[in-house]
């Protein structure tokens, strides 16, 4: 399966688990790292854009629909106390690892690019 398929795959699967009240928190916790993780990707593009000075891919639909859907699901959250504050501050870590060094990685985890 390609990368972006995979990708796609993942948080679909996570979020019917979620929805289906399976027990754990694991399943949240991991839909809400994938919105963190998109919030960090919507911050990229907003600073790709600057660097740029000018249109980045993806800056639209990161500051009008990303930034502000991960800001609301998150300090939901928060508020409504869906994990522990310990889990939530867990996110940012865990969230730069996914969005850096293991999105980066992908393509060779899954063997759709080969190192020379």
């Amino acid at each position: 399966m390609c990368p972006v398929a995979q990708v796609t795959v993942l948080p679909v699967a996570l979020a019917l688990s979620v929805s289906r009240g399976v027990p754990g928190h694991w399943s949240l916790w991991l839909l809400l790292l994938l919105q963190a993780t998109l919030a960090i990707n919507a911050v990229a593009h907003v600073v790709f854009a600057f660097l740029a000075e000018g249109h980045a891919p993806g800056v639209v639909t990161a500051v009008l629909l990303n930034l502000p859907l991960a800001f609301y699901i998150l300090r939901r959250a928060w508020k409504e106390g869906w994990v522990s504050a310990s889990a939530l501050w867990a996110l940012l870590p865990a969230a730069l690892f996914v969005h850096g060094p293991l999105l980066a990685g992908l393509p060779f985890i899954t063997g759709a690019v080969q190192p020379r």
